[in-house]
């Protein structure tokens, strides 16, 4: 039986079909699905916001930036669409412009840690690494479980030598998601570690147990960092 829900927004499920090809990092489904979607629905700011995204995902953010710019045109009072714009913009290095973006879409008032995780990367990429550590507080405040929120102002919180905060929260990472590797390795290269703290132990478990790449990647580092750290350079 098919869903009404589906009849009644068929734009909107084809753009979740893109977003999902997108999730999986399925390029090659997502390219035909993008297409269709701005060819049934040429003026689906929603659509061509996601379209922008997989023009990202190919390294292409000049065309990210058409689909973005156009999605904002069709829908300037959606903090999301106005985000991605932003976002577009800075990887296509317009800094500036991108700044001043990221402002407009936070004067949209984003309640989603989505959007506001977003813009906090842009003010970052941009510089203002101030204005973007309270941009990712507010989406840690909006999903304290989130692990995106949580790394992404960990990060912030480092860039201002604030360790002690950045370590808790990736720690928190650890225990909602023991296999976030890439928070494991950052944990790591927080700090210098010593011989009576470190992670060395459970490292070595973690990459005696064989895990795929890229997670065995990221604890080889970690754990080669840690023994160098303690005075291990042999093993490291």
């Amino acid at each position: 039986m098919v869903d009404p829900a589906l009849n009644r927004n068929p734009e909107r499920a084809l753009r979740d079909e893109l977003l999902s090809h997108l999730a999986r990092g399925d390029i090659r489904r997502a390219g035909p699905t993008a297409e269709r979607l701005v060819e049934r629905y040429p003026d689906y700011a929603s659509g061509r916001s996601a379209f922008s995204e997989l023009w990202l995902r190919c390294g292409r953010p000049d065309l990210a930036c058409e689909q973005a710019e156009r999605a904002y045109r069709l829908s300037p009072d959606s903090p999301e669409i106005v985000a991605q714009y932003a976002k577009c913009l800075v990887f296509d290095g317009a800094y500036r412009p991108a700044e001043q973006m990221a402002e407009t879409a936070l004067s949209l008032e984003p309640d989603d840690h989505t959007t506001l995780d977003t813009i906090g990367n842009v003010l970052s990429r941009a510089g203002r690494q101030e204005r973007a550590l309270a941009v990712f507080q507010r989406a840690l405040a909006a999903a304290p479980d989130n692990t995106t929120a949580l790394y992404n102002l960990a990060t912030s919180l480092r860039f201002f030598g604030r360790i002690e905060e950045a370590e808790a929260l990736f720690e928190k990472i650890l225990e909602i998601d023991p296999d976030d590797f890439q928070a494991l390795h950052s944990r790591s290269i927080l700090k210098r570690q010593t011989a009576s703290s470190n992670h060395v132990a459970e490292l070595e478990q973690r990459l005696a147990s064989d895990p795929p790449w890229p997670a065995s990647s990221h604890v080889g580092y970690a754990l080669g960092k840690e023994l160098d750290d303690i005075g291990r350079p042999r093993d490291a």
